[in-house]
């Protein structure tokens, strides 16, 4: 392979910006790019790939360092810090992902087989029945070809044996019920659907035999037919939206402390990104939780909202600057509000994964 030297390989002004460059420049001062010819070998294609999908550098660790440390990243990048530190809203991201990532490998660590284990048990009761019924028409079709009493008792002993092993076995096991009830926009109003038809005809066509129409009920109607079928499926979908809900949930926080703290001069995108700077602190801190918890348990966790309130109160005094007896006042106010909104985004997040999942 040719060896090439410097010369070869760099020129005399950016190939990005177009500056001059300095005799033997190895980056371009203005923009900061490589002084090159524009060919890359094959090490650094895939360098410069990872280094723009994680840009994993030195500010990671400068970043989690004022993260850990109450509200001090806040006030940092609103104190002209900005290089040192990764954006908050992409902090928020990559922290969310991996929130939800140790989420999603907790959740398969439990028995959520289990969830689907009702809809299971309806699919083996249906394939019983069907075989139940084969087995009648056969037993039928023998008689009448070899009418004998003997061939007759033989018959009969042979299916009441199925039913009791296998047929009422399941039924009596998990209960099943011949009718399944399936809701609509209207949460009084449900359609009666025999269990037969919800196995074996699809959901459009369960929807026509059952009479459902309009927009809104129809879509509830198949949506709420999918969930049954697939509640660990449905579960993990909820999962995969967690950091959309969260997302929500950021302007009006924004908005909650913009109001308690009116009389102060806080921009709102102020409040904003001390909102995504508590949150990444919120998702790291319990993806920590779930990471240890695969091997020392989770009990810990029902006193991780402890710490959260700890580190929320003295990041609000920290970034907020007030006195201890209103930023306590305030905390408990903001504390309301944040549940409230948690509600609402909860069900704004159910309703759309329920439309679209």
């Amino acid at each position: 392979m040719r060896e090439e030297s410097q010369e070869t390989t760099s020129s005399q002004c950016c190939r990005n910006c177009e500056a001059a460059l300095p005799d033997n420049a190895f980056f371009c001062p203005r923009c900061g790019q490589r002084n090159t010819d524009g060919r890359v070998t094959f090490g650094e294609l895939i360098s410069h790939f990872l280094a723009n999908l994680l840009n994993f550098d030195g500010r990671i660790f400068q970043t989690i360092g004022a993260l850990v440390v109450p509200g001090k990243l806040t006030k940092d990048f609103f104190a002209g810090k900005h290089i040192r530190y990764y954006h908050p809203v992409r902090l928020f991201i990559l922290s969310g992902a991996l929130f939800i990532a140790m989420l999603s490998l907790t959740a398969s660590r439990a028995n959520l087989d289990a969830m689907d284990k009702i809809w299971k048990s309806r699919e083996d009761a249906y394939a019983l029945k069907k075989v139940a019924t084969e087995i009648d028409t056969l037993c039928t079709d023998i008689k009448q070809e070899m009418n004998t009493p003997a061939v007759a008792v033989a018959l009969d002993s042979l299916k009441s044996r199925f039913t009791k092993n296998h047929l009422n076995a399941i039924k009596d096991s998990v209960k099943i019920s011949d009718v399944i009830s399936i809701g609509t926009t209207d949460s009084l109003a449900v359609t009666k659907v025999a269990l037969d038809d919800l196995i074996s005809l699809k959901g459009e066509e369960l929807a026509d035999k059952y009479g459902v129409t309009g927009l809104w009920d129809r879509q509830i109607f198949l949506q709420n037919i999918r969930i049954q079928k697939s509640l660990k499926g449905f579960l993990y979908y909820m999962i995969g939206n967690t950091l959309w809900m969260v997302l929500i949930m950021m302007p009006m926080l924004a908005v909650a402390l913009k109001l308690l703290y009116i009389r102060h001069d806080y921009l709102y995108i102020e409040h904003l990104i001390f909102s995504f700077h508590t949150h990444t602190f919120i998702f790291l801190f319990y993806s920590l939780l779930l990471l240890a918890g695969l091997w020392a348990g989770y009990e810990f966790l029902n006193y991780a909202i402890l710490l959260i309130g700890v580190y929320l109160l003295m990041a609000i005094k920290k970034f907020y600057g007030q006195n201890w007896g209103k930023t306590i006042l305030k905390f408990l106010l903001a504390s309301v509000f944040y549940f409230g909104v948690m509600i609402v985004a909860i069900i704004i997040t159910t309703i759309a994964s329920m439309f679209l999942f």
